[in-house]
């Protein structure tokens, strides 16, 4: 009798253990530095797509991700994402190309971006441009504790880096935020 209880028990338990294998995240192949200890960075990947999120409490930071030397290229679906209460600017720093946008606190979906020329000038990128980073996201963050700021709620920032922009940066990209005065 006690057998008969045992393998539908043991079946279920390998099923249990082969769906939590299956749950657990890919191994990264994109480290992130930070230049504040009290920021935080965390890299997600599933199905083709790949997630860092950024957190950084004083709204003022700067990340280096780096593609490890044994990753072939980058991932083909990478996205940025911040909790800010707005994006004063922000910097991407591909090798010798410089990124710069922002996105006004009160139309959080328009992202305007440029690429600063050497001379420190800026060349407005639209949406065709092979380097624009899509804004493809800019939900209200849930509030967690009470909100001094109400008129300027926390959002999560997310953009979508596009290959031509990944492949100027070749194996690292810095990026560079400021949230709007607090």
């Amino acid at each position: 009798m006690k057998n008969k209880l045992l393998l539908p028990w043991l079946i279920g338990l390998a099923a249990v253990t082969h769906a939590w294998a299956h749950d657990e995240p890919t191994p990264s192949s994109l480290e992130v530095q930070l230049r504040k200890p009290e920021d935080t960075a965390t890299v997600r990947q599933q199905a083709g797509r790949t997630l860092v999120r950024l957190h950084s409490p004083s709204g003022i930071g700067s990340a280096t991700v780096i593609k490890h030397k044994k990753a072939a290229a980058w991932p083909e679906h990478l996205e940025i994402e911040i909790p800010l209460r707005g994006l004063e600017g922000l910097t991407l720093h591909a090798r010798n190309l410089v990124f710069v946008g922002s996105v006004p606190h009160d139309r959080p979906t328009e992202g305007h971006f440029a690429l600063r020329l050497p001379d420190g000038k800026e060349e407005p990128l639209d949406s065709t441009s092979p380097f624009w980073p899509a804004l493809t996201g800019a939900e209200l963050e849930p509030s967690k504790e009470k909100d001094d700021n109400p008129s300027r709620p926390v959002r999560r920032y997310r953009f979508q880096l596009t290959p031509a922009l990944l492949n100027a940066a070749g194996d690292t990209l810095t990026i560079e935020w400021v949230d709007f005065y607090r």
